[in-house]
């Protein structure tokens, strides 16, 4: 199981505050500051729905997917 660790979400989202003179990457920084709460880690397979955030698992595994990419993108 992948998780994706604090310190390197904020460091994606410190790289996109200096870099935001314009509006261009305040909507990187919300997203990345709206998935990381529940998507930090991917979702274990099997797992009953109920306990997803999203009760459905290739939702969950897309949105912790996108968070990993963007934090691995901007957190430099």
């Amino acid at each position: 199981m992948y998780k994706i660790s604090t310190k390197d979400i904020a460091k994606a989202v410190f790289n996109l505050g200096r870099r935001s003179p314009t509006s261009k990457y305040l909507d990187i920084a919300i997203e990345i500051s709206t998935l990381a709460e529940h998507f930090k880690e991917e979702p274990p397979k099997g797992l009953f729905p109920m306990s997803y955030h999203t009760l459905d698992y290739e939702k969950e595994l897309k949105y912790h997917n996108r968070l990993k990419e963007l934090v691995d993108r901007y957190k430099v």
